[in-house]
């Protein structure tokens, strides 16, 4: 059962398996934590733990950036919905947009900006992606420094084309 940790209530009933909870304890994953008083950068932090398919990893980012403004009046994240067809220099475009933003954000408001490739595995240009997130660079130059960007790419599982698709 979901308890609520202040008051001891029962929020809602059979919110797992026993079979999963146990599995979970031996993970040694705390179900006795309240959330709410955790500090701001731990409550970042758990939530950044936060994976698998279907989960919502595009709205918890956006959250997470949310978060990190704390209601200021700008944009802090770069959204790249990455398909099939996106090329490398859409790819550095996108980068491009994202410093501009970030520079701002640091230079106005002290706070990092998030460039964020959603399903960065389903482009060709994959190895763009690899280039500007494990490398910093793009096109062999580095991504300028003290700007505070943060790079961040979700994949989702590939999944074998059956005929019928």
């Amino acid at each position: 059962d979901a308890i609520d940790p202040t008051s001891g209530r029962v929020i809602k009933r059979n919110v797992m398996t026993q079979q999963l909870y146990d599995g979970l304890r031996l993970q040694r994953v705390p179900f006795n934590i309240d959330f709410d008083r955790l500090p701001r950068g731990e409550k970042i932090a758990r939530m950044c733990h936060v994976l698998g398919i279907g989960c919502g990893k595009t709205r918890l980012i956006k959250f997470l950036c949310e978060l990190r403004k704390s209601g200021g009046a700008t944009q802090n994240m770069k959204l790249v919905k990455v398909h099939g067809g996106t090329t490398s220099d859409m790819i550095y475009a996108k980068v491009k947009d994202a410093e501009a933003m970030a520079a701002i954000n640091k230079q106005d408001y002290g706070f990092d900006s998030v460039l964020f490739f959603d399903e960065a595995n389903t482009t060709e240009a994959i190895s763009s992606i690899k280039e500007v997130l494990c490398d910093r660079t793009v096109k062999g130059q580095g991504l300028t420094p003290g700007y505070g960007l943060q790079v961040i790419a979700a994949c989702n599982p590939y999944r074998k084309h059956t005929e019928e698709m």
